[in-house]
């Protein structure tokens, strides 16, 4: 649910002309230790290109640089095990015990429904953690009334290319989706046309077959 509020200002002269109005958009916490954020709407200033790209723009987390183009992210002073990352109701550990690939180098935040962030260990549901981050599906069970997929496309200066796709089909006895993403870019050039060294290029798909014998039973396998 969001909570947007509008505010007109205006000079207190008769003749004076109404200034723009500011529109402040937010997202409402469920509760005061618990949020769930929407990855699929419009952010600024670009769509994140892994899970930490997207957690670094909500208040409350930093972001420690690895190498290329991923990031380890720091919740309050948190990071490595004492941030415990969920993708689709599983632990997900980095590549590495020096976490060179931390976990959400793996998550494009774009294919997934919902991210929660439960604050601080007041939960024991995914282990002792100072914070818990998951990436969710609503729901596994296919509905032939709603729309079967998105495409999204970015195009920016200095080759920047990102394209996502996220397609389901099926039926009421089962699904599958397929999710994909893929993002490069050239050099970045400075004023003076001097080459820096930051050109990267990165890919993924995953994929699901799901068995849905009853609304409350599902069999899922997965492929990432």
């Amino acid at each position: 649910m969001l909570l947007s509020l509008s505010i007109a200002l205006a000079l207190s002269q008769p003749d004076a002309q109404a200034l723009e109005r500011i529109v402040v958009t937010g997202a409402r916490p469920l509760n005061t230790i618990e949020s769930v954020k929407d990855p699929k709407a419009p952010q600024q200033p670009l769509p994140a290109q892994d899970g930490a790209d997207y957690l670094k723009s909500i208040p409350g987390f930093n972001l420690i640089r690895k190498g290329g183009t991923s990031g380890d992210p720091v919740f309050r002073g948190a990071a490595g095990s004492r941030l415990t990352i969920n993708s689709d109701d599983q632990m997900v550990l980095g590549g590495c015990s020096g976490r060179m690939d931390p976990p959400t180098a793996y998550i494009n935040p774009q294919n997934y429904d919902a991210i929660r962030i439960i604050k601080g260990p007041q939960t024991v549901l995914y282990g002792p953690a100072a914070g818990t981050v998951l990436f969710e599906r609503k729901s596994y069970q296919f509905d032939p009334n709603q729309s079967p997929g998105q495409i999204s496309t970015v195009v920016g200066s200095f080759g920047r290319i990102d394209g996502n796709a996220d397609y389901i089909a099926g039926n009421d006895q089962g699904f599958w989706r397929l999710n994909a993403s893929y993002s490069e870019s050239d050099d970045y050039r400075d004023g003076t046309g001097t080459a820096l060294n930051s050109a990267y290029q990165r890919w993924g798909i995953d994929t699901q077959f799901g068995w849905t014998p009853s609304q409350d039973t599902v069999v899922v396998a997965a492929w990432r």
